[in-house]
C-alpha cells in the first residue's frame, strides 16, 4: 500500500494544479457574469489546496497509520467543501468525488495498517547484550586514547 499511497499523494499534487487553474477561470467567469451568489470557483481553489495538503501529507508519511489517517481526513474535508459548494464550476463535482475516493483508501490502508511490533521477551536480552558491547566498546576507545 506505500506504493499505492505514494501514487495518489503525486496525483493529487498534480491534480492541484489542473484545479486551481479551472477554479481561477470559474471565479473571473462568475464575476464578468455579476454572479456574486455562487462561490464553487472558491471552493474548487479551498479543494486543490487540501488535497495539495493531503498529498503532501500523504507522500511523507506513507508509512505511518497516523498520518495516512491524517490526509485520508484532509481529503475528505476537501471533498466536503467540493460538495456543499456544487455551481458554474461542473469538473468541481469530478474532483470532489475524486478527493473522496483518494480519502478512503487512504483511511482504509492506514486502518489496516498493522501496529509495530512492541519489544518481545526474547528480544529483550539481546537489546541489553548489544548495549553492554556498545558500553565495552566505548570504553576501549577511552582507554586507547
Amino acid at each position: 500500500m506505500k506504493m499505492t499511497k505514494l501514487v495518489i499523494g503525486i496525483a493529487s499534487m498534480v491534480a492541484f494544479i489542473i484545479i486551481m487553474i479551472q477554479s481561477f477561470a470559474a471565479g473571473i467567469i462568475n464575476v464578468l457574469q455579476e454572479n456574486m451568489s455562487d462561490s464553487s470557483g472558491t471552493a474548487g481553489i479551498i479543494l486543490g489546496v487540501l488535497m495539495l495538503a493531503a498529498g503532501i501529507v500523504g507522500v511523507i508519511t506513507r508509512s505511518n497509520k497516523i498520518g495516512g489517517i491524517v490526509a485520508g481526513v484532509i481529503f475528505l474535508i476537501g471533498a466536503i467543501v467540493g460538495y456543499c459548494n456544487l455551481g458554474t464550476y461542473g469538473d468541481l463535482i469530478f474532483w470532489s468525488i475524486l478527493s473522496t475516493v483518494f480519502g478512503l483508501v487512504f483511511l482504509i490502508s492506514s486502518i489496516r495498517m498493522p501496529q509495530r511490533q512492541t519489544l518481545t521477551a526474547e528480544a529483550a536480552p539481546n537489546m541489553e547484550m548489544r548495549k553492554e558491547d556498545t558500553r565495552k566498546d566505548e570504553a576501549q576507545k577511552e582507554e586507547n586514547k
